[in-house]
């Protein structure tokens, strides 16, 4: 069986300076913290339960207050919305859960995309930015089948995304809340 630390080495060193939006999803952690904190080093790298709405961001340089301005501005324009975890599904070793409907995500990064296009979801690496919330990243079809199994004894998870986060990357690797935005309470 592959453990953690051998599914998960980094390829290369990070680049310093990173940041990212997240909506957290705190509604998730009971039902993902256990496997995210041995299986997504993520999970150790200070980052909660979330789907990712825009990586990379801009580096930490270029993020002034006129910038965390607008952010804030667009995501007090998107209501919030009811959504649910509803299946677990999988690509290229990773195990996430899928948001339903998933429409809402969508279109908070194509938001984000268009006001910051040189900053292309995921770096531009996939055709499809499919929104997921990570669970498990191995390699190891034995670990990914039990994490399938004992997540979807607790699926759906409702979820009623309130705010998106700004993350920044320290130079130590581990993420640190920048700033929280809030959506609109309808």
């Amino acid at each position: 069986m592959t453990t953690p630390s051998e599914a998960t080495k980094p390829s290369e060193r990070r680049e310093v300076g990173r940041s990212a939006l997240i909506l957290p999803v705190p509604e998730a952690e009971p039902l993902v913290a256990e496997w995210r904190a041995r299986w997504d080093p993520n999970a150790s790298l200070g980052i909660p339960a979330h789907i990712t709405l825009l990586f990379p961001f801009l580096p930490q340089d270029r993020i002034t207050s006129a910038e965390v301005t607008r952010l804030r501005d667009l995501f007090s324009q998107i209501p919030e919305a009811d959504i649910s975890l509803t299946h677990t599904a999988r690509f290229d070793g990773v195990l996430y859960l899928a948001p339903e409907p998933d429409g809402f995500f969508r279109d908070i990064t194509m938001r984000l995309w268009a006001m910051y296009p040189d900053t292309p979801p995921y770096g531009g690496l996939y055709d499809d930015m499919k929104p997921h919330l990570t669970v498990v990243q191995s390699v190891d079809e034995v670990v990914l089948r039990q994490a399938e199994s004992a997540l979807s004894e607790g699926l759906p998870v409702a979820v009623r995304p309130r705010e998106a986060w700004l993350l920044l990357e320290a130079t130590d690797g581990r993420w640190h809340q920048h700033t929280r935005m809030p959506f609109r309470d309808d």
